[in-house]
């Protein structure tokens, strides 16, 4: 049992990513008796991040509103931040919506695109900000990644679909990076059972055999 923000205990469980330092508070307790590290002021809280305070009168973003340079950093800094964690976006398909060429005006904005996919669009662009730098961070993320929320919960998760799988796996992403876990874990959670209502745990589900991409080395 560990304190969160609001000095209430919340039990971590086993599988919490907080607990292995537990485990390992507790091993150097047994090993060589209580130190500072394995006993002090903090021990008992959760260590999670104060969510930021949305500014009511901000306005919706545009991706638009990002010059290409920008843009095509933040598509650098999401691929190297999630290539070795998740793969739900194809690279190119990725690079023709942010960062289209100059001769494909039809992708030039992603406002023709469903709700939800606009929204995982705006979380590579929120996740790249985030890895790119603290004032990006500020910036650019936290306004991306709040108006991606907002889309991911207008139908209150009435129709799940693929995208809806992708949004809320970057939306984990994002909150981990931001230490706040316990959110993460609960849209990881939105996300695990979207997949699963959708049988994407199911092979028959797959519709063709994974390139050679895809196949673990």
């Amino acid at each position: 049992m560990l304190l969160n923000l609001r000095g209430e205990r919340v039990y971590i469980g086993g599988a919490a990513s907080i607990s292995f330092l537990q485990v390992v508070r507790d091993w150097v307790t047994q090993q060589i008796g209580p130190t500072a590290f394995s006993r002090n002021e903090k021990s008992d809280t959760m260590l999670e991040i104060e969510p930021p305070q949305a500014n009511p009168t901000e306005l919706e973003v545009n991706i638009m509103d990002l010059d290409k340079e920008r843009r095509h950093t933040y598509l650098r800094s999401y691929n190297i931040a999630t290539e070795a964690f998740i793969h739900i976006f194809d690279l190119t398909e990725l690079e023709t919506i942010i960062t289209p060429s100059s001769n494909n005006k039809s992708l030039d904005s992603v406002s023709n695109l469903p709700s939800l996919k606009q929204a995982s669009i705006y979380l590579v662009i929120a996740i790249g900000a985030q890895c790119e730098s603290v004032s990006s961070a500020k910036e650019v993320g936290h306004a991306y990644f709040r108006d991606a929320r907002r889309r991911a919960f207008t139908g209150f998760l009435e129709d799940p679909d693929l995208d809806m799988v992708r949004t809320f796996l970057l939306m984990t992403f994002y909150m981990l990076g931001q230490c706040r876990r316990n959110t993460a874990c609960m849209y990881l959670g939105i996300a695990a059972k979207a997949a699963l209502a959708l049988g994407l745990h199911s092979r028959d589900s797959y519709p063709q055999d994974p390139g050679p991409a895809d196949h673990l080395k």
